[in-house]
């Protein structure tokens, strides 16, 4: 991760510990209205809509092989614990 990423991360991770502190908080319609936002962000700061859809697919793939890696990394130290 490069210093502007670490510092969205950072900032985005006060937003959420801030409004997670709400008798209203739900987990779910907060990630919902982000990922909402953030793909409005890519239609309003593309060239076109062919763009920001392949974009927020491609964005949307590589997170999601990361998450995969994640888990079955988990999956492999919690094999490996019980032998």
């Amino acid at each position: 991760m490069n210093k502007l990423e670490i510092d969205l991360y950072d900032a985005l991770e006060k937003v959420f510990m801030e409004f997670s502190k709400r008798e209203d908080f739900d987990e779910g319609h907060y990630c919902s209205a982000l990922t909402h936002h953030c793909i409005e962000l890519n239609y309003d700061l593309a060239e076109n809509p062919i763009n920001a859809a392949r974009y927020i697919l491609t964005c949307w793939a590589a997170e999601m092989e990361i998450l995969n890696d994640k888990a079955a990394q988990k999956h492999l130290a919690r094999s490996k614990s019980l032998h």
